[in-house]
């Protein structure tokens, strides 16, 4: 794994750690579009989920519906691609932890391009948000990432990707933000006071640091010239200067 895309990922996982309180072990729901993707681009997926996650330990989850779906498009299926979905469905059952078997309870999805399985998700990251979900189905994600409550895994040309934070997983975490500083919320009193103190000293610096250009600048540098008298001369001053202009005068004549 590149350097770039592990310190990504990091950040990533510290970032829903802050908003949802995302910690290790990791639960992780596959659908049956990645399992086909990863069986067919022979990626590692265990290996590749310890480097992504920081080598934190997880639990890899597929709902019922999805190895149904699998079962049925291994049906109908041409000849050459029934063991694909065979192999998926088969891996589903062998490889995974944990099968999810009911949807919880909730209010019905109303989408006629989502299918069971992908419905079915969505009701589980509603009841229990923690879950991270690994998906190729582009309408779920499109989902997944305007609802802001699950982090995304998904695969691009055979590289397992934990996507960024998306537009609303941010304004999520800005409000949850806010929360902590008002009355209800988990910052007490002396932690209030002591940000408020702090804020204070650091703008104490830049009011004094303005408030003293501002005087130096309005300060006189020195008289203006234009406004100024000229000097009176004394009296000898005068008769010095017109014998050195005689002078000058007849020493040009005897030249």
């Amino acid at each position: 794994m590149r350097y770039g895309r592990a310190k990504q990922a990091r950040k990533t996982l510290q970032f829903f750690q802050r908003s949802l309180g995302l910690t290790a072990p990791y639960h992780i729901i596959l659908d049956g579009t990645f399992i086909v993707h990863m069986l067919n681009q022979k990626v590692p997926l265990r290996e590749r989920l310890d480097r992504t996650l920081q080598h934190g330990k997880f639990t890899l989850y597929v709902t019922r519906s999805a190895l149904k779906e699998l079962e049925k498009l291994e049906e109908s299926a041409p000849e050459k691609n029934k063991g694909m979905f065979q192999q998926a469905r088969q891996w589903g059952l062998d490889e995974t932890d944990q099968i999810l078997e009911n949807a919880p309870q909730g209010d019905d999805i109303d989408n006629d391009e989502l299918g069971e399985p992908a419905k079915d998700i969505l009701k589980h990251v509603a009841d229990h948000p923690g879950y991270l979900v690994a998906s190729q189905d582009e309408t779920l994600l499109h989902i997944l990432r305007n609802k802001g409550s699950a982090p995304v895994l998904r695969l691009s040309r055979g590289v397992l990707l934990l996507e960024n934070p998306s537009k609303a997983s941010q304004q999520q975490a800005s409000v949850v933000e806010k929360k902590k500083w008002t009355v209800a919320g988990s910052v007490n009193k002396a932690e209030k006071a002591l940000a408020n103190h702090v804020r204070a000293e650091q703008r104490r610096p830049q009011q004094s640091d303005n408030s003293q250009q501002q005087r130096l600048s309005k300060k006189a540098k020195g008289p203006n010239p234009l406004s100024c008298k000229s000097k009176k001369r004394p009296a000898g001053d005068d008769k010095m200067e017109k014998k050195r202009k005689r002078r000058r005068k007849g020493s040009e004549g005897e030249e």
